[in-house]
């Protein structure tokens, strides 16, 4: 990885690496980052979708009401009906776009506490490769039956059916 460039006059023994442990945290943190942000990103599209519905909600009760007739109860108490459930979903909106910044706040402070951890990160070639080798086997899915299954092919043959030789369906 590339890291700041050398002061003039600086020795190569001198640079600080860092651990293997430590690029393995700041691999983990910007993962953990990136999946917060998606969840954010969906969070927010959710709330802009929600703003939109209120907004055509809103709209059309103004339509509504001038339609209701002032001397026919059943249309008053429909409209207000209507009126308190815009309401409700009102509040509601206001509810989830607070969480929505408190969730803002948390993940600006873990971003910034990653770029202090992580930003300049120097790490030798061999270290580097080392942990993402680990990282990539880690990601694979065990090869081979599940545990307490026969391979296929036991199973194929326990089933009496045949096995295909190679390059055939």
């Amino acid at each position: 990885m590339a890291g700041p460039a050398l002061a003039a006059g600086a020795e190569a023994d001198e640079l600080q690496f860092f651990t293997r442990e430590q690029y393995h945290a700041c691999l983990d943190s910007q993962e953990k980052l990136t999946a917060q942000r998606q969840t954010l990103d969906n969070a927010f599209a959710d709330n802009k979708a929600m703003m939109l519905r209120i907004q055509a909600d809103a709209k059309s009760l103004v339509q509504v009401q001038k339609s209701v007739s002032p001397y026919d109860e059943a249309q008053i108490r429909n409209f207000n009906k209507r009126i308190q459930e815009h309401n409700d979903l009102i509040a509601l909106a206001n509810e989830q776009v607070g969480k929505l910044k408190a969730d803002q706040e948390t993940y600006h402070a873990a971003s910034l506490e990653h770029n202090k951890s992580c930003v300049g990160l120097m790490v030798k070639t061999a270290d580097r490769d080392a942990v993402l080798q680990e990282r990539k086997l880690a990601a694979k899915p065990q090869a081979g039956p599940a545990p307490g299954l026969p391979p296929q092919a036991s199973l194929d043959s326990a089933l009496g059916q045949k096995q295909p030789v190679s390059g055939t369906p």
